[in-house]
């Protein structure tokens, strides 16, 4: 602020003028506000002290991200991820910006151009006052490669913002608890209905996040009936890199005899995992042996009952031989 002006005299029963100025332009970081200092009246002679507030507002084209970061993680190898963000503009004034591409100088050298591992959309634009822009970023993961880049958004008169971007690509890779054996569940004989817990890890052993899922083989034989009887859990999740997860694993014989089922195991891009369920429904149960004994006289009365019901059906076709079964 400026006071115009800073000294001066009053006859008896006279007034003056005083011009305060307020000069924007010595704001130098661009960015709006407000100020308000005290203006001091000092009397010569006198003991007596007045003050005024004076306010002012910068008014410059800004604008306000919900996001200071953009951080992808580690992106598997040869594909996309985007990011988006919102941009504001809080100004009395449409701004008018244009996104910009850099990187530090101690970085490595990079034999690709930026614009080929970074996007950004829309790149340049203009936005009226209290509207909301969307801005979407697009990594492409080369092979095995780390950036860490800054995103500078110019605003016309305005200041000149900057953003993180990180990225990294990597391979994605896991482990399932079964390690070198063979992915074979074999229960031996179990009573039906009793159930027997088989649980299992799957592991993210890498940096790039994916999501598996678990289902029975439906192209199985009696597979929906069994359904009731092999239960697991979690069927589906996501894994950050490092992590693992416990899948509960129950297996229950829902019939006698012989039993057969397929897990299916898939886990990101890759072919799924096949992991295979055999076993036997067994219940107590007894057989008993009984020897008959032939008896000559009593198959004579049988042999003349049969004769005696043949002469009266003479006239009938009965089809039946109670002989072959004695």
């Amino acid at each position: 602020f400026g006071v115009t002006p800073e000294n001066l005299t009053l006859e008896p029963n006279c007034k003056s003028t005083i011009v305060i100025e307020f000069d924007p332009r010595k704001k130098e970081d661009l960015n709006s506000g407000h100020v308000s200092e005290k203006l001091w009246i000092k009397y010569l002679k006198h003991p007596k002290n007045d003050t005024f507030t004076v306010n002012a507002e910068f008014c410059y084209p800004n604008i306000t991200f919900d996001k200071s970061i953009i951080n992808f993680g580690a992106v598997m190898n040869d594909t996309i991820k985007r990011v988006s963000l919102n941009m504001t503009n809080p100004s009395l004034m449409p701004i008018e910006y244009t996104w910009f591409l850099t990187e530090d100088r101690e970085e490595t050298a990079r034999t690709e151009p930026l614009n080929e591992i970074f996007d950004i959309l829309p790149l340049r634009g203009i936005v009226e006052p209290g509207q909301v822009e969307n801005i979407e970023f697009s990594y492409f993961a080369l092979f095995n490669t780390k950036f860490d880049v800054n995103a500078l958004c110019r605003v016309i008169g305005g200041p000149e913002y900057t953003l993180k971007l990180n990225g990294e690509a990597s391979n994605v890779s896991y482990n399932l608890s079964f390690g070198k054996k063979s992915k074979l569940i074999d229960i031996g004989d179990a009573f039906l209905g009793q159930k027997t817990n088989h649980d299992f890890e799957i592991e993210n052993v890498s940096k790039v996040t994916f999501d598996y899922s678990i289902r029975i083989d439906f192209s199985i034989k009696k597979a929906k009936l069994m359904t009731e009887f092999i239960t697991f859990t979690p069927s589906k999740g996501t894994l950050s890199g490092g992590e693992k997860v416990k899948i509960k694993l129950s297996i229950a014989p829902g019939f006698p005899g012989t039993m057969y089922q397929v897990l299916i195991i898939q886990i990101a891009h890759f072919e799924p995992e096949v992991v295979s369920i055999k076993g036997s429904g067994i219940f107590p149960s007894i057989r008993l042996y009984a020897v008959r004994k032939v008896d000559s006289e009593l198959i004579n009365i049988f042999k003349n009952a049969w004769d005696s019901f043949e002469s009266e059906r003479a006239n009938k076709s009965l089809n039946l031989d109670p002989w072959k079964e004695i």
